[in-house]
């Protein structure tokens, strides 16, 4: 006869554990203390097994039948419920070790090689001010797009517009190896590449003028030569000079 919460809660504690059962392999033990865990037995490479799946009242008798059957679900699949749950078990804990810091410090290394010191040093220190400090200790999957925003609007409220637009740069990145890693999902993505639109517009610069004597190119040169930018950089200049890359209206 299948189990009933006052059944349940009226069990008393015996001088060892007894069982009590409900259906399809799910049951209720009761130990001498007191205490009332439930478990779900099945079979699984022709051996007989036991799942815990939690214990009484913080798993009621309703909840107890949802998680058998999503054990069964998993049986019917070739999948060990045990295993499953081990594996959701490390997945949660990874998840709740993977703060925005960390995954922000380890987008930083993998950067860095790709980058100028100049460059690295620049991305770094942004991050450290106005990001670590506000959600740096979150978890990453826990942390919401309108944080950032709150971020992002605390860096526009010093005037650094174009600043802002940079760090939100930097966030969608993080999020982006984040996802990658299955530690959020596409939709966190999608609201931090909508955040664009809301941050202020940048200010527009000043037009330089052209270098027009070959004595002012041939210095430019030697300047960015001794830069410290990506090489890239450096050839790609060299080419506009050659080609005499030129913009029209």
């Amino acid at each position: 006869m299948a189990l009933t919460h006052n059944k349940i809660a009226n069990a008393k504690p015996a001088s060892r554990d007894y069982k009590l059962f409900d259906s399809k392999g799910l049951f209720l033990i009761v130990s001498p203390a007191g205490g009332k865990s439930w478990r779900f037995k099945y079979r699984f490479g022709e051996r007989e097994r036991l799942l815990t799946l939690g214990k009484f009242p913080d798993l009621g008798l309703v909840a107890a039948r949802e998680a058998r059957t999503k054990a069964a679900e998993l049986l019917a699949q070739g999948k060990n419920p045990a295993i499953e749950k081990k594996k959701v078990k490390m997945q949660r804990r990874a998840a709740s070790e993977a703060t925005f810091r960390k995954l922000g410090n380890e987008w930083l290394a993998d950067m860095k090689p790709t980058w100028s010191l100049s460059n690295y040093t620049r991305v770094k220190n942004r991050l450290e001010r106005d990001l670590f400090p506000q959600f740096g200790s979150i978890p990453i999957g826990d942390i919401e797009s309108e944080a950032i925003l709150r971020a992002l609007r605390r860096i526009e409220a010093r005037g650094s517009i174009e600043t802002a637009k940079r760090v939100r740069g930097y966030v969608h990145s993080i999020f982006k190896r984040a996802k990658g890693e299955r530690l959020v999902d596409l939709p966190i993505l999608m609201e931090i590449d909508e955040i664009k639109s809301a941050l202020k517009p940048a200010r527009r610069g000043r037009r330089q003028p052209a270098l027009t004597e070959i004595a002012d190119i041939i210095e430019f040169q030697r300047c960015v030569d001794r830069s410290t930018s990506n090489l890239l950089t450096k050839l790609a200049s060299r080419l506009l000079g050659l080609t005499v890359a030129r913009h029209r209206r």
